[in-house]
């Protein structure tokens, strides 16, 4: 056996979790930046990694101030007395008072959570609160947790008590609770709820995930954006030229996504290879399906659809779970064997007529398999113990995860390569 250090993983060695986080800040500019498409959003631009770690502008003028925390999700919840806490809520007074009436909210996101257990000095959701719904200090003690961290603020960020405890009463907190790999599968999420983009295939939705990250990562660098004869033009000067442009390169706007994803769009059109597996990493998946997701992206089947089908299998699993409860373990276990069965019996069907259409045929095999669910369940619901046509959709999804069902020629998907 090979122990050299190429065989071997350093345990010590921090820079890929440092590298991690920054994809998770990377990620969450990205999923602003889809904001951009809503057609309800006010957002006018996204900035990164200038003042904060992300700036939210809207047409207005009014901006949104965000400092992004990310935390393994076994080490302790964020605590209103920690010094990345303290540190955070001191750069929002400093920046309120720096730009008066400029910021309508600061967030302090994280893929983690907020200490809530009781409701003191460490308690930063319960402290905000108080500040919420509050005038002003008046009336509080001295040993009151919100007046000892007001005045830790003002000893620290060179503001006054109002203008510390104005800033509090904007600040928000978002904790997701969640692993900080599965950010990247968030992105997708939020590219699929966009106008026409769910209905793209799969795989093209993950390409303009990763170009979309790779974006925010650009702009949360100094990178000059802008014509290189601007800064040697005559009569300027090359400091405030070069200046403009490292603003303008941690710009992202509307025009920047939308050219994206119309790129990847057009091209999606002339790709033969499917393959995506490079872009499917087990940790950013929040299920246990990445096979099933590797092998309807590599049919073709619309993003949209594979992200719902993780829905139906839980939905499946909810039910073998009623039964269960219901009957017991054993009339569970033979109902469940029984919906299998016969899913994949019309799944087989389905992907024999689909592919005689030429690959990738996933999304009509998708289509056909569907309505023959539909019709097993008007046709015959005591076969299939009246189960409704998602629960037998979320057959399918336990088929393709099992590698039982296919939505187009088999490979070996990267989990069951060794």
């Amino acid at each position: 056996m090979n122990f050299g250090p190429g065989h071997t993983l350093d345990t010590s060695d921090p820079g890929d979790d440092v590298a991690l986080r920054f994809l998770y800040q990377h990620c969450y500019a990205a999923i602003n930046a889809i904001r951009l498409l809503t057609k309800a959003t006010d957002v006018e631009e996204i900035i990164c990694e200038n003042h904060e770690d992300i700036l939210v502008k809207h047409y207005n003028g009014d901006f949104i101030a965000i400092q992004v925390k990310s935390r393994a999700t076994d080490q302790d919840h964020f605590k209103a007395n920690e010094n990345t806490i303290v540190s955070a809520l001191c750069r929002f007074c400093a920046l309120d008072k720096k730009f008066p009436n400029t910021f309508a909210s600061f967030e302090i996101v994280t893929n983690h959570s907020f200490w809530i257990n009781i409701e003191d000095q460490r308690n930063l959701p319960w402290l905000l609160r108080e500040a919420q719904t509050r005038q002003s200090l008046k009336g509080l003690k001295t040993e009151h947790p919100l007046r000892q961290l007001t005045e830790k603020l003002c000893s620290t960020s060179n503001c006054n008590t109002s203008e510390v405890f104005s800033t509090l009463k904007k600040i928000l907190l978002n904790g997701h609770g969640t692993d900080i790999a599965s950010i990247r599968h968030n992105v997708r999420d939020a590219l699929a709820e966009c106008p026409g983009i769910g209905n793209l295939p799969f795989s093209c939705v993950c390409r303009i995930a990763e170009s979309l990250i790779g974006l925010a990562r650009d702009a949360s660098t100094r990178l000059l954006s802008g014509p290189i004869t601007d800064l040697y033009a005559a009569g300027t000067h090359f400091s405030e030229v070069s200046v403009d442009q490292r603003l303008e390169g941690k710009r992202i706007r509307k025009v920047q996504v939308t050219n994206i994803i119309d790129d990847l769009k057009n091209r999606h059109l002339t790709f033969e290879n499917l393959d995506i597996s490079h872009l499917l990493v087990a940790d950013d998946f929040p299920s246990t399906l990445r096979t099933m997701v590797e092998k309807m992206a590599r049919g073709g089947v619309e993003a949209l659809r594979v992200l719902d089908m993780e829905d139906l299998v839980h939905s499946l699993e909810a039910l073998l779970l009623r039964w269960t409860n219901q009957y017991g373990h054993e009339e569970a276990t033979s109902r469940y064997r029984n919906v299998l069965r016969i899913v994949q019996s019309e799944a087989v069907e389905a992907q024999v007529i689909a592919e005689k259409t030429g690959a990738p045929y996933g999304s009509k095999m998708y289509s056909d398999l569907r309505r023959r669910l539909n019709d097993r369940c008007n046709e015959d619901p005591d076969q299939i113990y009246r189960c409704r046509p998602e629960h037998l959709m979320g057959a399918a999804g336990v088929l393709t995860e099992k590698c039982k069902t296919w939505w187009s020629p088999q490979f070996t998907p990267v989990g069951d390569k060794r």
